[in-house]
Order: C-alpha cells, then structure tokens, then sequence
C-alpha cells in the first residue's frame, strides 16, 4: 500500500487560511499597539480609556467601578467590591469657590477630594450656606498648605475658617514639614521649569504605570488577568506587595487593606516626645495661618479603617496616636474635629471594605461634628 496523501487543494487553503489569519491577527495587534503608545505619548486619558474595561484618569481615581484596594491586589476577584459611581469632582467644578472669594478654607488628602458621595466640602457649603474652596493636599507642596497660599498671594481683611485634614498615617510626616510660607513653584528657574516638562513629555515617568494598566485593565486582557491572579491567590496565597491585610468573608463581604495603613499600625517609635514634636509643629502651622493670612486653623485626624476595625477584632495593640495627639492638642490650644470617638464607638461600618476611604455614613459622622463644633464655638454662618 501507497502512503496516505492529504489532498493537496484542501491543505492549500488551509495554510492560506492560517497565514491570512496570522497577517490580520498581526495587524490588530500593530493598530491596538500604536494605538495605545500614541495615545501614552501624547498624555490622552480620553484615546487611553478607549481600550480599558474601567478607566485610569489622572486625578480621578475613585471613578472605577470597584474599590481601589481591589485593583491594588492584582484584580483578585474576592475583593470585588461594587461601590457608588462617582459622577464629578467638586474640587474641579463651579462650586469650588477660589481662596478669595470661599468662606472657608479646606485642605485635604484623598478623603476629602473622594467622590463616590457627596464629599465633605460639598456637604459643609450646602448645610452651612456658605462659599468653600477645597485644596487637594498632593505635589507640589506636599501638605504644606502655606505654601500653597503664598504661591497664590492669598489675602483677606476678613478672618476666615481654615480647616486641615490630614489621614492619621500622614500626621506625622506632614507635621514634619517646616512650615514656612514659602512658595516651592515660584522657587524654581523658568528655565529649569521649561527643560523639566520637556524631560516628562520625553521620558514620562508614568509611561510604564499606563502599559502595566493597559495590561491588568484593557477588554482583551482584564477577565483573563484577574483569574489568573485569583488562581495565584487561592493557590498561594499570593498578591500584590500594596496588600498587607484582608479578610475573606464571602457571605457578608471581604476586607481588604493597603500595607500603609497596616505599617503605620504595627509602628513601635511613635514615643511622647514624637507626639509633642508633631503638634508642637502643628501650633506654629496654627500661628502662621493665624498672623500671616489671617485664617483660623481647626485640625482633622481622620482615623485609619485599619485602625478602626482591627481594634475591635484583634488583640493587637494599637499606639492610640490620634488620642494622644488630640491630647496634645488641647494643652497647646489647636482646635480640632474628633472624629476618632464617634468612629470607634460606632457600630455601622464607615468606610468601604475594599478600599481606604470613608463612605457616606462616615463623611456624615464628620459634617456632624464639624457643625456641632461650629455651633459650640459660636462659629455658625447663619
């Protein structure tokens, strides 16, 4: 018997088949790829966004579908978590006032500026009747929020409410700060400034954090990503180094925790005479806001959700900062919020298990407060 022979016509079209199959699989992936470098290079959040099944916007990073510290993980899929749908920032919309023209003052951390809710400013203006203008605590002044108002020649013959809020991990470093109302833009060389932003736009520092989002969050590439992760995690017990805690709870949800909040917790050098340093720094902030811009400072720990929860869970110690420096801060006469009672002593939970910032019922346990304050100081704008 003869070898047995393929038909020659059939295979012919085969391979044809195959190699125009190839060619056009090449070519999308050529345009998707092009696609994606333009869009990188020239800094296009809305061509990048095209790609994603949930977006990656600058300054916008709570407008995702699902908490933050679920993508933190590696998109294990236990800590989908679907959250309120941020519809606009109140720090870039119409009712954030300018300096000169707001009523009150507020700087903050990403507590302040998160708006999966109604956030904290948009809350005090409304109830209050007043004009607020919100500052975002972020480069360049790094929390120095009189640098912020030097750099904007900030003024007033009116005597104004500033309030700083600060995430209690913060404190400490921020309250490092040597609080001097001097501009760090205004510092710069213009011509130092002009080569630095054509060094970002050549070598942009971000480029690769956007092709590992591409990677984790595109629609080719984001189901298969995450199960990958999640059959590594239940596996191993691996995920990504920004998770340090997490609690798997299917029935009534899973937490989640980034490792800063966990660090801080674990902390054993936070000593008495570090306390009395920081608010020692924080009385001579409440001096030059004072005499400088003529702005009263009322401060704001916003206690970690580590911090909060795993007291009540665990037998860890905790070093009870936001307690003793809100001790400090009554012998030195700095007004604050306390937050941290009510937080503790309440049942429901106040921030979201899958990512680090509070939710409504805790932003309303602060509006709360900061109006009883103001009333029991005779600060009211009534």
């Amino acid at each position: 018997m003869g070898r047995y022979r393929l038909p020659v016509f059939p295979v012919l079209i085969l391979v044809i088949m195959k190699e125009r199959i190839l060619k056009i699989s090449m070519a999308v992936a050529f345009v998707i790829c092009t696609y994606m470098f333009i869009s990188i290079r020239l800094n296009s959040p809305a061509m990048f966004n095209l790609l994603l099944a949930d977006p990656a916007i600058p300054e916008y990073e709570d407008f995702t579908t699902y908490g933050e510290n679920y993508y933190n993980s590696g998109l294990i899929r236990h800590f989908r978590e679907n959250l309120p749908q941020a519809e606009y920032k109140f720090r870039f919309s119409d009712k954030n006032k300018t300096p000169q023209q707001a009523d009150i003052l507020l700087f903050g951390d990403s507590h302040f500026d998160f708006s999966r809710q109604a956030t904290f400013a948009e809350r005090i203006a409304d109830s209050l009747k007043v004009d607020v203008f919100l500052h975002r605590l972020e480069k360049p002044h790094k929390g120095n929020a009189l640098a912020f108002l030097n750099d904007a020649n900030y003024k007033s013959d009116k005597r104004k409410l500033v309030f700083y809020e600060s995430s209690e991990r913060y404190v400490i470093s921020r309250s490092l700060i040597e609080y001097q109302d001097v501009g760090i833009i205004s510092n710069y060389n213009p011509m130092y400034q002009k080569l630095r932003a054509l060094r970002f736009k050549i070598f942009n520092p971000s480029s690769n954090n956007l092709y590992n989002t591409f990677l984790k969050k595109s629609y080719l590439t984001n189901y298969l990503y995450s199960e990958i992760t999640t059959i590594k995690f239940d596996l191993f017990n691996y995920m990504n180094g920004q998770i340090k805690d997490y609690v798997i709870d299917q029935q009534n949800g899973s937490w989640i925790f980034h490792k800063e909040p966990v660090e801080f917790f674990n902390r054993t050098d936070i000593s008495d005479s570090l306390i009395s340093h920081c608010a020692g720094n924080i009385k001579k902030m409440q001096e030059k806001f004072r005499d400088n811009y003529n702005l009263e400072l009322i401060y704001i720990i916003l206690p970690e959700k580590y911090v909060m929860y795993n007291i009540k869970n665990t037998n860890k110690n905790y070093h009870q900062f936001v307690p003793r420096m809100q001790k400090e801060f009554d012998k030195l006469g700095i007004p604050y919020i306390d937050l941290y009672s009510d937080f503790a002593d309440n049942h429901q939970v106040l921030y979201y298990k899958t990512d680090t910032h509070w939710n409504k019922r805790g932003v309303d346990i602060a509006v709360e407060n900061t109006i009883e304050f103001l009333k029991s100081e005779d600060l009211t704008y009534e």
